[in-house]
């Protein structure tokens, strides 16, 4: 057997979100399913000398609420450990 490569549907986006100046980024994987499209945060970050100034957490902000704008019904997402506390700050829970 060997592997198979599949494309993206076409209903599958990546919307990349950065701050002004480029200190920080993060990526919104948008995807569909019966019960509509949803996102999934990734590749969060901030360039390390502008860490803890709150670069973060416009960004994913900005991110939940252009999710609720465009009617998505759920954001997810997965950290380690240590970062809980942050993203429980900004509204998420863990399942």
């Amino acid at each position: 057997m060997g592997n198979k490569i599949y494309r993206s549907p076409s209903w599958a986006r990546i919307w990349t979100f950065t701050d002004y100046d480029s200190k920080g980024s993060l990526q919104l994987i948008v995807l569909k399913n019966d019960k509509g499209s949803y996102g999934i945060i990734e590749n969060v970050f901030v360039k390390e000398e502008f860490r803890n100034k709150g670069i973060a957490t416009s960004l994913i902000r900005e991110a939940i609420e252009t999710s609720r704008q465009k009617g998505f019904y759920k954001i997810t997402l997965t950290c380690s450990d240590e970062l809980t506390y942050f993203y429980a700050k900004l509204g998420f829970s863990w399942h």
